[in-house]
């Protein structure tokens, strides 16, 4: 996570850029018609911006395309359209289509609607906007506004169109029921999910009080996370002593000795240097490189082999690469990595080391890496939230989710392609709605934050990632559990039990004919079945699950609720506004036997 230092430094590169971009072209907003350079068929309509728009018969077909503005690198777009849900897409030098936002409403008259923030590197030269699946007659684009003012708002900008209220907010829950067919392939087996897959940060670990609070560590229990990422931005502070420059062992043991005998497993981070070692503007000063990969080194030792704890993962940077981005000194940030990573197993050479935690998917940044540091990286980590503002309408943070799967399946292809002779796994080392924790964020917390973590974990299970940890386990800001002084766990816990619990095991092919109903299906391993249905529409549905039948155990999170049943499997199953529904469904035929101690009822697996 970003330091205070970091976001500040942070923010004000990106509003240095943005004052930049803005100073010509964003001050007078440039409507681009669609009909300028259509993809589909234009129309004429009296309500439409120069009296055209443009419109397709097909599904998930192109409606228009148009090219970046030549100033600027940060860009909030805009699209006027009605009748179909529409998607952004980057479009890239070579003609390469990189998908980004979904917007799922479909307004019956022309409306502006925001895609949000992207970099320029995002969308590369141009963008696309496509229709949905489904659309309603006159449904089309009519223009886009590309601009650096990201407080722009086009109904005020071009007052002489007609307009309906501007999309901000989810879809109103008295629409109408979405029908939503959901299918499972229980033959096709795409990807296996691991306790690793459904991890968290423990962000507490450098405090004493917390490491000692036995509440906050039964939470931890309850929620069942079997792996966490050990980090703070300040760890490297509160576990070591300025005076001798060395680490704190017994401040270490503690942290440690707080998860008892059975520990779960840990990926340790050194988030960078102390703040008692030379350096400028964050950048290591050359002359401590090699005692940084001292001090690492160090760590391994007294975790390892003085304290015999066997920590297997290390990652000794995190979000380092902004600073070094900025400065045009990329290649010394890999010269540190690679020494710190010699370092550390020359100490214990059983350790897996990776990183280098990027502040976000940068893949250039991680070709970079992967030339450089790739010999010695045993995983590759970096940092990816939905968004950066609080005022994103919840369709834009809930049509992202897949965002993750591209990217860990772009990763993936690079790391094959960098070091085709070696197997590089890959961790999503944080993940949230907000990057942000000033911005006043709060629908990680709420269902509509549950509904956004089942589908992330869907993503993340169904793309075969290695590992993965969210942001995080405890804060006032974005923890599963909150910080009141008798905590209590947020909705989107429940979520990740239900991962650990239920959701570990061959991951199953789905499909769902609605793009914000979503379903999640795993074997585990002693042969049963589980079925996650995710609304992610503000709106109820009623989905059809094709083909299953049979006595079921349900559990429902819906308005931060729970509820259990056991009955009949009944189509349709009626779920409300961002809820997320666990079916544990009948036994195959053919299904190993039980396991002692558990009998088989309608089905189901039952403990005696």
């Amino acid at each position: 996570m970003l330091s205070m230092h970091s976001y500040l430094k942070l923010v004000f590169s990106y509003s240095f850029l943005l004052c930049l971009s803005t100073a010509a072209w964003a001050q007078t907003p440039n409507l681009i018609e669609a009909e300028a350079d259509p993809k589909g068929t234009v129309v004429s309509d009296s309500n439409a911006s120069g009296g055209k728009y443009v419109t397709s018969d097909r599904s998930y077909q192109p409606l228009l395309i148009t090219p970046l503005p030549a100033d600027g690198n940060i860009f909030t777009i805009w699209v006027r359209y009605r009748g179909t849900g529409v998607q952004l897409k980057g479009v890239a030098g070579d003609g390469s289509q990189k998908p980004l936002n979904w917007i799922y409403d479909q307004p019956s008259s022309f409306r502006w609607a925001s895609f949000g923030k992207h970099t320029r590197s995002e969308l590369g030269n141009q963008i696309l906007i496509m229709r949905g699946s489904s659309a309603t007659a006159g449904s089309g684009v009519d223009a886009v506004v590309i601009t650096s003012n990201s407080s722009l708002d086009p109904v005020t900008a071009f007052p002489n169109l007609i307009e309906t209220p501007i999309q901000k907010g989810p879809t109103p829950s008295n629409t109408a029921p979405l029908a939503a067919n959901i299918r499972i392939d229980w033959k096709t087996k795409i990807a296996r999910s691991t306790p690793l897959t459904f991890g968290s940060n423990d962000f507490q670990i450098i405090y004493p009080q917390a490491n000692a609070d036995t509440q906050y560590h039964a939470l931890l229990g309850k929620i069942g996370l079997r792996f966490l990422r050990f980090h703070h931005g300040n760890l490297s502070n509160a576990w070591s002593d300025s005076s001798t420059r060395s680490w704190k062992s017994d401040v270490i043991a503690a942290a440690y000795d707080s998860y008892g005998p059975h520990p779960p497993v840990i990926i340790q981070n050194i988030p960078g240097w102390p703040r008692w070692m030379k350096q400028d503007k964050g950048m290591l000063d050359p002359s401590e490189v090699d005692n940084y990969a001292q001090f690492a080194a160090d760590l391994v030792r007294i975790i390892n082999r003085d304290q015999h704890r066997g920590i297997r993962y290390w990652e000794p940077l995190n979000e380092q690469d902004t600073a070094y981005k900025r400065a045009g000194k990329i290649d010394q940030l890999w010269n540190i990595y690679n020494k710190t990573a010699k370092a550390m197993k020359a100490v214990d050479p059983s350790i897996q080391v990776g990183g280098p935690a990027l502040t976000y998917d940068d893949t250039n940044a991680l070709i970079s890496f992967l030339k450089a540091c790739g010999g010695n990286a045993d995983f590759i980590s970096w940092h990816r939230y939905a968004s950066g503002n609080s005022k994103d309408s919840t369709d834009q943070i809930m049509a992202y989710t897949p965002k993750y799967a591209e990217q860990i399946n772009n990763f993936r292809s690079l790391t094959q392609r960098t070091q085709p002779n070696r197997k590089i796994g890959l961790l999503l080392g944080e993940y949230n709605i907000d990057y942000d924790y000033r911005s006043g964020e709060n629908r990680q917390n709420t269902q509509e934050g549950a509904a956004w973590f089942a589908s992330v974990l869907k993503y993340l299970a169904e793309s075969g990632i290695d590992m993965a940890t969210s942001w995080n386990a405890k804060d006032g800001f974005y923890g599963l559990i909150d910080n009141a002084r008798n905590p209590n766990l947020r909705p989107s816990a429940q979520v990740f039990l239900w991962a650990n619990r239920n959701l570990v095991g061959d991951v199953i092919r789905t499909t769902s004919d609605q793009l914000n109903i979503e379903a999640f299906a795993v074997r585990q391993k002693n042969g049963l079945r589980s079925l996650l249905l995710i609304n992610k529409s503000g709106g109820s549905a009623n989905i059809q699950i094709q083909g299953e039948r049979g006595i079921v155990a349900t559990e429902r999170l819906e308005t931060s609720t729970l509820t259990t049943q056991l009955s009949k499997l009944s189509n349709p199953i009626v779920i409300s506004p961002y809820g997320v529904v666990l079916l544990k469904l009948p036994k195959e035929k053919n299904s190993p036997p039980l396991p002692l101690g558990f009998v088989s009822t309608g089905g189901l697996l039952l403990k005696r």
